[in-house]
């Protein structure tokens, strides 16, 4: 699997599981503490 696809893959896997825990990307940033932005790339 060449590395643009492992990643594709990774943010599909984290951006599942923060919607089956119900959280936004605002949400999510709070948690992390960074800005909302930054969950977007």
């Amino acid at each position: 699997m060449d590395e643009l696809r492992k990643r594709q893959k990774i943010i599909s896997q984290l951006v599942e599981a923060r919607l089956e825990q119900g959280i936004s990307q605002a949400e999510l940033a709070r948690r992390l503490g960074i800005q909302r932005s930054g969950i977007n790339r």
